[in-house]
């Protein structure tokens, strides 16, 4: 939510090349932060399994997500779906396709 208010102060104080710069690198940012909360996450699970003494072959049971999981999931699909439906009504009606390569 906060990233979509610097995007919208940004597309109209600074226009929207700059306010398309912000997004993405907003969205790297959100990207690199849910990587590293993962990496944390799986670390924690690791840790909390048994050790085993000897390799072999096993079954591994499947790590059951939390709620937190599941409302960050429910609400980035959300926040997706929203953007899309509220930012609709701006899209052109035609948009200009080129078929070849010397344009």
């Amino acid at each position: 939510m906060c990233l979509g208010v610097v995007v919208a102060t940004a597309s109209l104080v600074l226009g929207d090349f700059a306010a398309a710069i912000i997004l993405a690198a907003g969205a790297v940012a959100v990207l690199v932060v849910m990587m590293a909360y993962a990496s944390r996450v799986a670390e924690v699970e690791l840790f909390k399994l048994p050790s085993r003494e000897h390799a072999g072959v096993g079954e591994i049971a499947p790590v059951q997500p939390t709620l937190v999981h599941v409302a960050v999931v429910a609400a980035s699909v959300i926040i997706s779906i929203a953007y899309t439906l509220l930012n609709y009504g701006e899209l052109p009606d035609t948009m200009a396709v080129h078929f070849k390569w010397g344009w």
